[in-house]
């Protein structure tokens, strides 16, 4: 993927680099902000996405797309702060003035909340936001913001001290867990993926050290980075990182960095949870279990990626006008016979003219349930605002040729029977 506009930082505890953001190329010429993150691992010099929780309407603390912002490593926390975010009809803003808090350990976007403790004081002095700056970290806690553009250049310099319970100065031994009870409130408590809010004496204990509560502590989710890698050589390599001068992270201390690929759901869990049995019959939308068997492959190691990630399900492949069917523009292992796609919703007259049509293929093997027997199920194609083509080879064809069982181009939702060979 191309990008411009982004931030890179170096993260110590997986000695990886972090992208973040930036503008993107879209369709054609055209482009686009991004809020997409990658992750470089150094050592085995590999790519991989970070996936991170997204909702549809997400919260204030989840930033949007933006590009020419800054990112600073402090503590246990990505920080980002300001840039270009405008989106036409959806964030007319085009200078951001947040802060906001990635936790690298738990890979999730954090709360404001956790920053009441300081009161309004976090939030940034000037009426205007800024893009265009710079950024550093200053004593291992304070985060310095110079220069920029807000509708002019600007000089300034501004600098914020996170709180102790994020970042504590160069040199001090304090363990994030350890300062829980500096947060005094149950919102400022539960923002903090470190801790948890007792109920029963209200008071807020380290996450993993909270043995004098006589009730569950309350917490906030702590993934961990397992599922937010989304194939198997990102898992094992992203999911299995060692951290140097000891645990960092409440994350590290569950063990939530040591990943685990189970192939028949494609995805990627962390080793010691509950998650229960690889590839049950849960991981089949109908319910029965597969055609693996009564349990799946889990990968432990990235040398068996290459020869035990063959997820089931069928390929689907997209292809961009023109398509050339020999480099296909998307790739993805669907587990499902049916698929909706469109064009990539051009927003101007020219970018209308440049998409042209979409094509689309579907590849793979139909293995249908012993269970099924004699309940005369037929094998039906269906369509909608297409053209569609359904070509089958039977396992006992040596020569692999492909008959064509359907044809059909339909408006509004159509099916007919496939004509299988005699």
């Amino acid at each position: 993927m191309r990008v411009v506009a982004h931030t890179t930082v170096y993260h110590p505890h997986t000695h990886s680099l972090l992208v973040y953001g930036g503008v993107v190329a879209g369709v054609a010429r055209f482009s686009k902000l991004s809020d997409r993150m990658f992750s470089f691992q150094l050592g085995s010099k590999h790519w991989a996405e970070i996936h991170y929780p997204r909702a549809h309407l997400r919260d204030t603390y989840v930033p949007r797309e933006r590009a020419f912002h800054t990112s600073t490593v402090i503590g246990n926390y990505l920080v980002v702060f300001g840039g270009y975010s405008h989106r036409h009809n959806k964030e007319e803003i085009c200078y951001d003035n947040q802060m906001y808090l990635y936790h690298l350990g738990c890979q999730t976007w954090i709360s404001h909340d956790i920053l009441s403790t300081a009161g309004k004081d976090y939030r940034y002095p000037k009426q205007q936001g800024v893009f265009a700056h710079a950024a550093d970290v200053r004593n291992g806690n304070t985060l310095l913001i110079v220069g920029g553009y807000h509708g002019n250049v600007n000089s300034d310099l501004l600098a914020y001290t996170l709180p102790p319970m994020l970042a504590g100065r160069t040199g001090d031994s304090l363990e994030p867990e350890q300062i829980c009870g500096r947060h005094h409130s149950l919102m400022e408590c539960t923002a903090n993926p470190e801790c948890g809010w007792c109920s029963a004496d209200e008071i807020c204990y380290g996450r993993t050290v909270g043995i004098n509560c006589t009730t569950n502590l309350q917490t906030t989710r702590c993934p961990g980075v397992c599922p937010a890698l989304g194939d198997c050589h990102s898992c094992l390599i992203h999911g299995n990182t060692t951290t140097p001068g000891g645990a960092p992270s409440v994350a590290y201390k569950l063990r939530l960095g040591h990943c685990t690929w189970c192939v028949q759901n494609a995805r990627c869990h962390h080793r010691d949870d509950n998650y229960g049995v690889c590839g049950l019959r849960e991981d089949t939308p109908s319910q029965v279990p597969g055609w693996w068997g009564a349990k799946g492959t889990e990968v432990g190691a990235v040398e068996e990626c290459r020869v035990l990630d063959r997820r089931p399900g069928l390929t689907f492949l997209k292809y961009k006008h023109p398509a050339d069917l020999t480099h296909p523009d998307s790739v993805t292992i669907i587990n499902a016979t049916t698929v909706d796609f469109s064009l990539l919703n051009p927003t101007t007259r020219i970018e209308q003219a440049l998409v042209g049509g979409m094509t689309a293929r579907l590849l793979g093997f139909l293995r249908p349930p012993e269970s099924w027997g004699d309940t005369g199920e037929i094998l039906r194609m269906c369509a909608s605002h297409s053209s569609a083509l359904l070509r089958l080879a039977s396992t006992d064809n040596n020569n692999n040729n492909m008959d064509v069982v359907g044809n059909l181009t339909a408006e509004l939702s159509q099916c007919l029977p496939a004509r299988l060979p005699s």
